[in-house]
Order: C-alpha cells, then sequence, then structure tokens
C-alpha cells in the first residue's frame, strides 16, 4: 500500500515538473514572439498574415499546442498553474482586487449580435433608457465617495450617447474632486473622430471585445460587421490616444480550443498589454441562440490563468456570469464564488455596479428577466474575505 502511494505521490510530482517545463518554454517563445511582433510593427495591423510575418506565423504555431492544452488543465497540475498564476499577478499587478465602478448609460444598440438580449432586434420590446450628462456625472461621484478610483462607463452601441458622454467627461475632469478618478469606456463601435472627441474629453481606456478572432464564427456571431472592421475600430480608439482592451466569449457554438488560442495569439499582438478578458458564454431565451450550451466554467478560469501568465500586468477581470450556476463544469459544491475562483486563478478585477436601479433593470446582458449578476459592495467584500485580497479602495 506505501509503494503504491508513492508511486502516485510520484506521478504527480512530474505532472508538476513536466507543467513547469512547458511554461517555461511558452514564457521563451512568446518573449521571442513580442520582439518579433515589435520588429515587424504588428500592433497597428494584427490580423495581418504575409511574406514578411511567416517567421512569426511559425513561433506562433509552435505555442499553439500548448495553449491549448492548458486551455484543458485539470487536477494537480491546475492548482500548481493558478499557484504560479497568483504569484505572477501579485508580483506584477499588486495583492489587491483593482475595483470598477459600472456606470451603463444606455440599453439603445444598433448592433445585431446573436449572443446578446441588447441586440437590435429587442429593441421595440424592451424600455429604452439614455442617461443624461449629468446622471452620469452623479453616478461617478457616488463612486468616488465610495472610494472608488476608476468608473466603466458602457452603453448598448448608441452614436447618440457620445456626445453625452463626451460632455460628462468634461464635467467630471473639471471637477476638482473628480478630476482624479480615471474613466475607461466601453460604447462600441464608433467613428475615429468620435474616439478622438472622447479621449480628448478625458477617457483613459476603450474596450472592445473582439468575442472571437475565427472569421468564420465572427460573422455569424456578428452578421452586421465583421472581424476586420472590429479590430479596426480598437485601433482608432488606440490612434486617438486611448489604452485598448480585447476580450473574448468562452464557449461560443462551435468554437474550438485553437481558435481560443488564436485569441490568446492575436491579443498579443495586438499589444493588449493592460486589458484583457474572457467571460463564459451565457445563453439567453431573448436571443437566436436560446437553448444552446453555456460556457464551461473551468475552461474560462483556465484561459485567465493563461492570460496572467501572459500578460502579468493586465488588468484581468473576474467576471459577474461565472456565478451562473448552469455552466458547464461548474461545480455543484463550490464553496466560494465563482468570481472568486476567477481571482484565485489569476484575475485581478471586479466592477461593482452603480448605476440606479431603475435603470440597471432595463439593461439586459446576460441573463432573461432582469435576473442579471449584479455584484454590488457585499459581494465584493465576500470576494476580498473568500480570497484573502483587500479591495483597492481608498479610504
Amino acid at each position: 500500500m506505501e509503494t503504491k502511494k508513492f508511486e502516485k505521490f510520484g506521478d504527480k510530482e512530474k505532472d508538476i515538473e513536466q507543467l513547469e517545463l512547458k511554461l517555461t518554454k511558452l514564457y521563451s517563445d512568446w518573449e521571442q514572439l513580442k520582439i518579433l511582433w515589435e520588429r515587424a510593427g504588428i500592433a497597428s495591423d494584427p490580423l495581418r498574415l504575409d511574406e514578411t510575418t511567416k517567421n512569426i506565423e511559425k513561433f506562433e504555431k509552435e505555442i499553439m499546442p500548448v495553449l491549448v492544452e492548458l486551455l484543458n488543465i485539470a487536477g494537480v497540475e491546475r492548482e500548481r498553474f493558478y499557484e504560479s498564476a497568483r504569484k505572477i499577478r501579485d508580483e506584477n499587478a499588486g495583492k489587491q482586487i483593482q475595483v470598477r465602478g459600472a456606470i451603463e448609460v444606455s440599453n439603445i444598440c444598433r448592433a445585431n449580435c446573436l449572443y446578446c438580449p441588447m441586440r437590435r432586434d429587442n429593441l421595440k420590446g424592451s424600455k429604452q433608457m439614455r442617461m443624461s450628462s449629468d446622471q452620469i456625472v452623479e453616478q461617478a461621484k457616488l463612486a468616488h465617495e465610495a472610494g472608488i478610483k476608476e468608473v466603466f462607463i458602457q452603453s448598448g452601441e448608441d452614436p447618440q450617447m457620445i456626445p453625452v458622454v463626451v460632455d460628462a467627461l468634461r464635467k467630471i475632469k473639471s471637477d476638482h474632486e473628480l478630476q482624479e478618478l480615471k474613466v475607461v469606456l466601453n460604447l462600441g463601435d464608433h467613428k475615429g473622430s468620435d474616439y478622438h472627441l472622447l479621449a480628448k474629453a478625458g477617457a483613459e481606456g476603450y474596450l472592445i471585445k473582439h468575442e472571437t478572432i475565427d472569421e468564420v464564427l465572427h460573422k455569424k456571431m456578428r452578421p452586421h460587421t465583421s472581424i476586420k472592421e472590429r479590430v479596426n475600430f480598437l485601433l482608432r480608439a488606440r490612434e486617438a490616444g486611448m489604452y485598448i482592451g480585447t476580450g473574448v466569449i468562452v464557449g461560443l457554438p462551435r468554437q474550438t480550443d485553437e481558435s481560443l488560442a488564436k485569441d490568446i495569439i492575436f491579443a498579443g499582438r495586438l499589444g493588449s498589454w493592460k486589458m484583457v478578458s474572457c467571460s463564459p458564454f451565457t445563453p439567453s431565451d431573448e436571443t437566436p441562440l436560446k437553448g444552446t450550451p453555456p460556457g464551461d466554467f473551468w475552461k474560462t478560469l483556465n484561459m485567465i490563468s493563461i492570460y496572467r501568465h501572459l500578460f502579468p500586468k493586465a488588468r484581468i477581470p473576474s467576471v459577474s456570469n461565472l456565478d451562473n450556476e448552469g455552466l458547464f463544469t461548474r461545480p455543484a459544491d463550490l464553496t466560494i464564488t465563482g468570481q472568486s475562483a476567477a481571482i484565485n486563478a489569476g484575475a485581478d478585477g471586479i466592477t461593482i455596479n452603480i448605476t440606479p436601479p431603475e435603470i440597471r433593470k432595463n439593461y439586459k446582458i446576460y441573463d432573461t428577466e432582469n435576473k442579471r449578476h449584479i455584484v454590488d459592495f457585499s459581494k465584493a467584500e465576500r470576494i476580498s474575505e473568500e480570497t484573502g485580497l483587500p479591495l483597492d479602495i481608498q479610504e
């Protein structure tokens, strides 16, 4: 019996040793890729594939199998992988949970994404709402008073909100008490001149999740546009002077692990070093994807951990729909929240919703009948307690 136990322990040690060797090789290849990407100026054209990028593509293909393997890591290897991610996070992003305050300013969207309840085809059946610039500023004040250092202004893709948000930004940045508040935007795809107005008014960052780099899948999920157009909007936002972030949905119908691996490589090509994210697919009854399987809980956490290893200083959020109990592979006996599990996998950010309840109830992005997974201060404090990390809140 003792011999069998020793052999089992030895197998675990061997698995961990092999994992560390793989990670060492992955780090080396990734650093080489970063050099090649920089030399080729690939960040300004991240979809570029031509004769001059063949050497780059060779390295990218070499790390693909390792990324796929890490997306499916389990058992003792996964535990060690997450431990490594936490160490990297603590050393590069800090031993704390970054907190953003979300202000949802419009539920009107001209896009028609198959996975989103706020899609254009649903507008007639929803109570449409837009916040005024003064309302946005008021919520920013409440966030600041609560100690939040950064607000996240998001909306459906609503062109009419651009001047409203610009006005709100000017008011925030001209306010003596609020001007230190950082502002990141998630407003969708707009004209280059709009991004310049937003940047000039004081927005520091802009998030546009590319969702999936798979050209065919992207077109199916977002039939009104293409991946090339989506990426061009990201580049315009950066050209305007804001840092950019991107992200993906894990578990879209017909998505493959190879596709997710390419999403990770794309974020590197893009140079999204400050902000990367992933969230599990949450099917909604109010979309054409009603009844399709949900995303994979562990695969999402594994991707978060991969991100942390390759994007050590980035803000990597733990998203609220990780607490959807219907997610594939989500343990029924999970003793902590899904968001806490993601923090333990290497994430470092959460977003507290500070949108007024009467407005928030009409901003339906994840679940049906307003059953959204809302993060408030009590949930944030629970995540802090479960992970042992303090919230980065100003006293």
